[in-house]
């Protein structure tokens, strides 16, 4: 999935979610809701939701309302973003704003003095487990089919979200996987299908939620919810929830302003989104996501149709690069990688370049590992006790002269000699490498390298996904002291850099004309 579909399909749920919960948050009733259901419903839901219920407001929905949402973006934004270093666990502000508007609403008698609509009813218990019945299936199966994909599908957009937010990768097979069982366990208790809801993973992601511990953690307070809590929480009014997940889609606002970037670097780029974000609002969520994945795909091919051509001409004195998977007598370079890729890098093909990149030069992952590794060794000196004091009053002066070993010093005199080479990164970039550095060695088990070549001469074209993807690298490499650079690079893979924002250091820094350019620059 393309990042720009991936925003379009993220900017239609938000708009849909955030007039959904608008209507209920005011606490006015839309007789004409789910009155309507096609193409065009949700212009519809936001007509009858001008029409009806800002005129019938609830004058207490809306002051409830508004201190809820107030209130969670103050803390959420100015305290638990703000101070999240200072902070180890976020503050639980959407629990406490639930506690604090349950207790008022009981003792304050909102719905019976003011009207407001409250939880009234909230089911007790677990189901019984029931064995899905058979006969049916075959009269579900096309519902079913569209319900797996657009499930999934949702599910991918959103792992596809918080990988970018938060950098980590994303096994697709591993969701694939873990949403099938859920499915399949589900079954059992006639759950719905499993999926990721925005509102409410951003929920989980805004209250410091990172791993799947939170979403035990969760789980067992919706159990506990169901078996014990559940008639405390009647009283609740319905616009606080509603304002609860107004502010967790937060983060989908930035969506909804990303053409403008589009505009100005991919013009392709810039109608998959529109063409996204058009469909998955005109029509019902199924098929807008088939259309988008469809437009995706067909502008992919046409793009591929026309690629860039030109004669080339023969520079005196070039060096040849072969495959050495091709070539047995060819060698490699050490503390020197060239990695090719034979293909368009664009939204299809990142995860593929990524994982071939870590292959074969330098995994950024074991880098980040043997990192972590080395700061855990930076462990502070003990304080002395006064037991430690006498004691140490009593030894010679020549065991007092002894200088202090300083871990930082010594991490960096190691760097220095080898020991843990690419892990602690140095004040600044070395510009100079010596020449003999790039001696040829055949085996290069250690994988040491200080610098990283792409040959783009065989990537055609460039997506804005890519350009970001390759910013990031540089940015990552460069945080171990390696460089990252681009070698051999069409016109039409330049341009796109240069109309990428986060790729301007890549561009100024890392572009080079060939492959011999670099040798022949860093090896003086």
């Amino acid at each position: 999935m393309s990042e720009p579909f991936v925003s379009g399909c993220l900017g239609a749920n938000g708009l849909r979610i955030l007039t959904h919960q608008f209507g209920d948050m005011l606490g006015a009733a839309n007789p004409v809701r789910g009155y309507y259901t096609g193409p065009g419903e949700y212009f519809y839901g936001l007509f009858a939701t001008v029409y009806y219920s800002i005129p019938g407001a609830n004058w207490l929905s809306v002051v409830v309302s508004v201190l809820s949402v107030v209130t969670l973006a103050v803390v959420k934004t100015c305290v638990n973003e703000r101070f999240a270093r200072r902070i180890k666990v976020p503050i639980p502000i959407d629990f406490i704003v639930v506690i604090i508007f349950t207790t008022a609403s009981h003792f304050g008698q909102f719905e019976e003095k003011f009207g407001v609509e409250i939880l009234k009813t909230v089911p007790k218990g677990i189901p019984a487990v029931t064995v899905p019945s058979i006969g049916i299936m075959s009269s579900c199966v096309y519902d079913a089919f569209m319900l797996a994909i657009v499930a999934y599908t949702t599910l991918g957009i959103m792992a596809k979200l918080l990988s970018q937010r938060h950098n980590y990768p994303v096994d697709n097979d591993q969701e694939l996987l873990a949403n099938g069982l859920s499915a399949l366990g589900g079954a059992f208790f006639c759950s719905i299908a499993p999926s990721a809801s925005p509102p409410r993973t951003l929920l989980m992601e805004s209250s410091g939620g990172r791993t799947q511990v939170a979403y035990i953690v969760s789980s067992v307070v919706v159990l506990l919810t169901m078996v014990v809590f559940a008639p405390f929480f009647q009283p609740l009014p319905v616009c606080v929830l509603c304002s609860i997940i107004f502010v967790a889609c937060f983060p989908l606002f930035p969506h909804f302003l990303v053409w403008s970037q589009y505009r100005k670097t991919n013009l392709y780029d810039l109608a998959i989104y529109a063409v996204s974000i058009t469909m998955n609002l005109v029509f019902e969520l199924d098929t807008g996501l088939l259309i988008g994945m469809g437009f995706s795909l067909v502008l992919v091919h046409i793009r591929m149709q026309k690629p860039d051509t030109g004669r080339l001409a023969v520079n005196d004195g070039d060096v040849i690069f072969l495959d050495e998977k091709h070539y047995s007598k060819s060698r490699s370079m050490k503390n020197l990688s060239i990695f090719r890729f034979e293909s368009p890098l664009y939204f299809a093909t990142l995860e593929v370049f990524v994982e071939e990149l870590n292959k074969y030069t330098v995994s950024l992952s074991s880098l980040k590992s043997r990192m972590t590794e080395v700061k855990v060794q930076k462990v502070p000196a003990p304080i002395p006790t006064e037991a430690d004091v006498s004691m140490s009053s009593t030894d010679d002066e020549n065991s007092c002269s002894k200088p202090e070993v300083d871990i930082e010093k010594t991490s960096v005199r190691e760097n220095e000699e080898g020991n843990i080479r690419n892990v602690v990164c140095s004040s600044h970039n070395e510009h100079h490498i010596k020449k003999e550095e790039f001696a040829v060695d055949s085996r290069c088990e250690e994988r040491n390298f200080k610098i990283i070549v792409v040959d783009c001469s065989a990537i055609s074209f460039l997506d804005t996904s890519g350009a970001k993807t390759l910013a990031r690298l540089h940015n990552e490499y460069s945080q171990f002291n390696i460089r990252f650079l681009l070698a051999n690079c069409c016109s039409g893979f330049v341009d796109q850099l240069k109309r990428v924002d986060e790729c301007k250091n890549l561009f100024a820094e890392s572009v080079y004309p060939s492959i011999h350019d670099i040798i022949v620059l860093f090896g003086n």
